[in-house]
């Protein structure tokens, strides 16, 4: 009896693109995972700046920012990152990163490492657009 046909085998993958494996290899997973000792190890190699971006046009700043790590947020700023960085298609900021997800506490670094509050996303909002939170936007409404 022959149990073989024709159609192809359903294949499960398991396989990361290029992106996904350039991510996972560079600052950006380390800042967004809050693994200071591995973005430390990336950026002393020397492949990677502490400003270089994703193919999401996103930095490291952007990621820490997001997630709330502030550790990771002054590291970058000890080693030169630019906190007025946009990405490259919202032209967000990291302020306006951390602003959005409620993190007081990098907001106020960003701010008193002189973050810009005047830049202007790509919609057109301001970082105190951003919040909804009244003590942020009181910080930001400076």
């Amino acid at each position: 009896m022959d149990c073989s046909c024709n159609h192809p085998a359903a294949v499960v993958s398991a396989c990361q693109t290029l992106d996904e494996m350039e991510f996972d290899r560079g600052p950006w997973s380390a800042a967004l995972y809050g693994d200071v000792d591995k973005l430390s190890h990336l950026l002393n190699k020397g492949t990677f700046t502490a400003d270089s971006l994703d193919s999401s046009g996103y930095s490291a700043l952007h990621y820490a920012a997001r997630a709330g790590h502030i550790e990771i947020v002054r590291y970058l700023h000890s080693v030169g990152a630019n906190i007025n960085l946009p990405t490259r298609s919202g032209h967000s900021t990291a302020l306006h990163r951390a602003a959005y997800r409620g993190h007081v506490k990098i907001v106020q670094f960003l701010l008193d490492k002189g973050a810009s509050v005047g830049i202007k996303d790509a919609d057109g909002r301001l970082p105190k657009d951003c919040c909804t939170d009244p003590q942020l936007k009181a910080l930001l409404n400076i």
